[in-house]
């Protein structure tokens, strides 16, 4: 599958290059095409729901991280250490 979009960071940082993940990388589209039809009658249920939360706010101990703002700090932390 190809994406118009490259996702790069939604900790802050604008960046997911140091992140240990390899979810959001994609490859991008160069097509031409540039208008798009996005309607949808589709009701998404709550199930699906969390589980695309889930997927894209990670694990609980980075939520944790993120809103004690020390995140940044551990990602710097983990790249010294390797």
């Amino acid at each position: 599958m190809k994406s118009k979009v490259l996702n790069i960071g939604n900790d802050g940082s604008g960046t997911s290059r140091g992140v240990n993940t390899d979810k959001y990388n994609v490859e991008l589209d160069d097509g031409g095409k540039l208008e798009f039809s996005f309607e949808c009658n589709k009701i998404i249920s709550m199930s699906n729901t969390k589980k695309i939360a889930k997927f894209y706010n990670g694990k609980k101990i980075t939520q944790i991280a993120r809103y004690l703002g020390i995140y940044q700090h551990l990602l710097q932390l983990k790249q010294f250490y390797k």
